[in-house]
């Protein structure tokens, strides 16, 4: 960990995790986006257009960067993780809705604080997996499942939340080892190609309507916005603080899930909401 400064604007954990915000309000514009772009086309189509696109935003601004070779393995290993997560986030977002998508996908923080030790060997810390519990408890609340268990999309979405859960823990440990660019290329430019042979195979044509071409505009940059930041800025903080600042996801995708497609919000979500902005200040306490 790098040395902290009185001066917030100069400390780099809390410049770090500010950043990871912008990366969690981000993603849950991206669920409701998503969600009306697979009317329109399927997943592995949306996520062969999706990719290409921000690679061609992201690559440039990296000056067209050839990574080394010594960062091949984790990269793709990142790339690999990433790209689970986000095929499985899309199809079950086919069967389910954006807030239950945005929950499950958010139990991710559970497994971090379960796995950081027996994968990096260090403890999580105290209030990190207190935040984790207090923002669990505010998921709950502000998705409201209600009954009838888990339904088809909400199964293959457990995969996503294993997926990236095991992603924000490996990050954490390359990232520190190797340049951020170097794994940004390396997790990106696989991705843009992964896709295209699953694309050609669905039988549902892509329909180019005010759905999918939204979509596309706005999760495209969304992407390649967030890769960035949480590769050059997630090793400046922990696994564990990072995940819970991920549970705000749910919160954000309700509220543009309901100004966006209109998905209503009870009093028990809101107060859910501000469980989980409890959980990430007790998860980022010093």
């Amino acid at each position: 960990m790098t040395n902290q400064t009185a001066n917030p604007a100069r400390n780099p954990t809390r410049k770090a995790e500010f950043a990871l915000l912008l990366v969690t309000l981000s993603w849950g514009l991206s669920f409701p986006m998503i969600k009306g772009a697979l009317t329109q086309a399927g997943p592995y189509s949306f996520m062969a257009l999706r990719f290409p696109l921000a690679a061609l935003i992201l690559w440039p601004l990296l000056g067209w960067r050839i990574p080394s070779r010594h960062a091949i393995l984790p990269g793709c290993l990142l790339s690999l993780l990433l790209g689970a997560a986000f095929y499985a986030q899309v199809v079950g977002l086919q069967y389910t809705t954006p807030t239950r998508s945005a929950f499950i996908t958010g139990l991710s923080v559970i497994l971090v604080p379960l796995l950081y030790p027996v994968i990096t060997g260090k403890k999580p810390g105290r209030w990190p997996v207190i935040g984790a519990s207090i923002a669990l408890i505010g998921m709950v609340l502000i998705t409201d499942p209600g009954g009838g268990g888990l339904n088809r999309g909400d199964w293959i979405t457990l995969i996503c939340a294993f997926a990236y859960g095991l992603y924000v823990i490996v990050l954490e440990v390359v990232s520190k080892k190797h340049d951020y660019e170097d794994l940004i290329v390396l997790q990106f430019l696989p991705l843009t190609v992964v896709f295209i042979p699953g694309a050609m195979t669905e039988s549902a044509p892509i329909e180019w309507g005010r759905h999918l071409i939204w979509g596309l505009g706005v999760t495209g940059p969304i992407l390649a916005l967030t890769l960035y930041l949480q590769s050059r800025y997630q090793r400046y903080t922990t696994a564990t603080r990072a995940a819970v600042i991920f549970t705000g996801e749910p919160l954000f995708a309700a509220v543009f899930s309901f100004l966006l497609i209109g998905e209503t919000l009870k009093l028990i979500q809101w107060g859910g909401g501000v469980l989980i902005l409890a959980g990430i200040l007790a998860a980022i306490r010093r």
